[in-house]
């Protein structure tokens, strides 16, 4: 399954799951977008992501074709690559798309349009965090191997 398969379920999913979904999706890109450097909007915990979206799968699966990756220690956490912050963007972009009003009849445009609104600051703090990010994935993928080695 890739990001557009994810996209095509969403669309078929009951309407009130799917607006509510959409709206902690981007809420959780636009937190990401705007504070590029706030650990707390890149490194979510897992099992609560999973009961806000009601246990709905597809939008933790369209998560991780998003730039998101689930590491299950200590506990299962998910953790946004900055790197791929057009992902993000692009999967935004596209859940604008399927569903622009939500439950309470207000425009999500308003919220999607600040997503895309990004100084030239915080592009160099994402570079700098993309670097961060780099170490951090090493540093677990040496763990994880040494995991694998001790068996």
């Amino acid at each position: 399954m890739d990001q557009q398969d994810c996209l095509i379920l969403i669309k078929d999913l009951p309407s009130k799951i799917r607006a509510k979904g959409i709206k902690l999706y981007l809420m959780i890109g636009t937190n990401i977008i705007e504070n590029p450097n706030e650990r707390k909007y890149k490194f979510l915990h897992y099992d609560k992501i999973w009961k806000k979206f009601n246990k709905t799968q597809v939008f933790i699966d369209l998560m991780m074709h998003s730039g998101f990756k689930k590491l299950n220690k200590p506990k299962s956490i998910l953790i946004f690559n900055i790197k791929h912050l057009h992902l993000l963007k692009k999967s935004m972009k596209a859940l604008e798309n399927i569903d622009t009003i939500n439950d309470d009849g207000d425009k999500l445009e308003t919220r999607i349009r600040r997503t895309k609104q990004i100084s030239d600051e915080a592009k160099d703090d994402i570079k700098h965090e993309s670097k961060e990010m780099d170490k951090i994935d090493h540093i677990h993928y040496i763990k994880d191997m040494n995991d694998e080695l001790n068996l």
